[in-house]
């Protein structure tokens, strides 16, 4: 009985290490990954390594595919012109860029 004490509180140590906080929370910026759609068109994001990828669909017209990255709670993505923000919206589930607001596809 003495021994079992100290083996079930190592046992207990070893088992909340891998419970760490890191290991809990999802990976920084999965709240944007998916697919989303305004009046006008739809776009696509996805993860490539730790930055990502924004495939835009709008009619007809063939896919652009545009490059973002993570800042704070702000993903920001490069059109050629400048950038683009989109921040998430957790009350909704929504993304919002330059006034417009953005609805995931299920």
């Amino acid at each position: 009985m003495r021994q079992f004490i100290p083996i079930m509180l190592v046992l207990c140590l070893i088992f909340m290490s891998g419970c760490s906080e890191d290991n809990l929370t999802a990976r920084k910026g999965s709240e944007f990954i998916g697919s989303w759609r305004s009046k006008v068109y739809s776009i696509e994001i996805k993860r490539n390594g730790d930055s990502f990828i924004l495939v835009m669909l709008r009619g007809k017209e063939q896919p652009k595919e545009f490059p973002a990255t993570l800042s704070g709670d702000v993903l920001h993505v490069s059109n050629g012109v400048g950038t683009v923000q989109f921040s998430h919206v957790k009350a909704d589930d929504s993304l919002l860029t330059n006034g417009k607001r953005l609805t995931r596809q299920k």
